[in-house]
């Protein structure tokens, strides 16, 4: 048995994580779905393209798991909805950047995620607090290995949120 599930049955403390994952999930897509038309990959790549202006399409199509083609459809569109401008640079290089339009857009996901999640959370005391803050913030430092694994696993984070009083765990994990 691991030191993370002492005291608990086995698999409980997994189990309990992934039902944990759905709930979270779940009431994301019903917050995007509510709030916006996009869908949470269009949702992800205008954050993403937020986070790093000058984003090329083959950064974001490794940062959100899509296909090269599957990315170009989804700038496609987001450049339809005035949300994202298109820069050639040389080439066949092209630069993202959010209109003025994907910024507004950009600050209400992130506050609609935040908000939507949490309402999930009990009133916990300030030592639980901490302590979530801590176990939470070991778990995903755990799975940071390079600058990828920071914009693929915070693709959707609010980069303000972990600057406020700590500095975000996946990016204090990533070496370099």
């Amino acid at each position: 048995m691991s030191s993370v599930q002492e005291g608990a049955p086995d698999g409980r403390v997994p189990n309990l994580l992934a039902a944990l994952s759905m709930l979270i999930d779940d009431t994301l897509r019903r917050s995007e779905t509510s709030h916006t038309s996009l869908g949470s990959n269009d949702a992800a790549a205008l954050v993403s393209i937020g986070h790093r202006p000058n984003l090329s399409i083959e950064t974001l199509s490794t940062t959100l798991g899509l296909t090269h083609s599957g990315t170009v459809r989804l700038v496609d569109r987001l450049e339809t909805a005035g949300k994202v401008v298109r820069r050639r640079t040389n080439g066949r290089d092209v630069q993202l950047r959010l209109t003025p339009s994907g910024h507004r857009t950009v600050k209400s996901i992130e506050k609609t995620r935040i908000d939507a999640v949490a309402r999930l959370v009990p009133d916990l005391s300030e030592t639980e607090t901490r302590c979530l803050d801590a176990v939470l913030a070991r778990i995903l430092a755990a799975q940071a290995h390079a600058d990828a694994d920071l914009y693929r696993i915070c693709r959707m984070c609010d980069f303000d949120a972990c600057r406020a009083e700590h500095p975000c765990p996946v990016d204090a994990a990533v070496p370099g």
